[in-house]
């Protein structure tokens, strides 16, 4: 991520193989003082939001292979994620927003949700296909059916939830973050 310092940002990548910088996206303003990236599964491109009503995905040339738009009345694009095939993105919105698009096309896919009303959605742990995804509100993780736009579960861990990690079958999630209404301490939950 380049900042040119005016609050504009660009994506450029590193080949460690040959030393070289790949050739850098347009520099892109956003009205808010953070940038989050998420790394395509193949490693062939980064998804990336910024604060505006648009998530993108750059490919390693440096050219924007998509782009999705979640509608101004639910807010500004906070969090991103890909399900686990790469064939979706999932993004959270400062309003508690969270949408799928297809990941090629940036097209809209199932329906909208929102998870709870004008908190971020930002921390997402998606499954292989994109029909699920775990979300992080306050403490409580909850199963989310992407395909219904509907929360199936919600389960009360007791911590900031700041990750998640689906087993291959499927069946559980390892759940990581920190208990900060006591010292900070580094926490795991596994859930069924």
């Amino acid at each position: 991520l380049v900042n040119r310092g005016d609050e504009s940002y660009a994506v450029q990548f590193l080949d460690l193989e040959s030393n070289t910088w790949t050739r850098r996206t347009p520099f892109l303003h956003t009205p808010a003082y953070s940038v989050v990236l998420a790394w395509h599964p193949a490693s062939t491109m980064v998804g990336v939001v910024q604060g505006d009503q648009s998530a993108r995905v750059w490919n390693r040339q440096g050219r924007m292979v998509a782009r999705a738009r979640v509608p101004t009345e639910h807010g500004k694009t906070y969090g991103i994620a890909f399900s686990g095939d790469g064939s979706r993105l999932v993004v959270g919105t400062d309003k508690g927003w969270v949408h799928t698009f297809d990941a090629s096309s940036g097209a809209p896919v199932g329906t909208p949700l929102r998870v709870l009303a004008d908190v971020p959605a930002a921390t997402f742990g998606v499954n292989r296909d994109g029909s699920r995804a775990l979300s992080s509100v306050g403490g409580r993780v909850q199963l989310l059916d992407l395909d219904a736009g509907r929360v199936t579960r919600t389960a009360d861990v007791g911590f900031q939830v700041a990750g998640f990690a689906w087993s291959p079958d499927v069946t559980t999630v390892a759940v990581t973050g920190q208990l900060t209404t006591v010292d900070g301490t580094s926490m795991v939950a596994l859930l069924d």
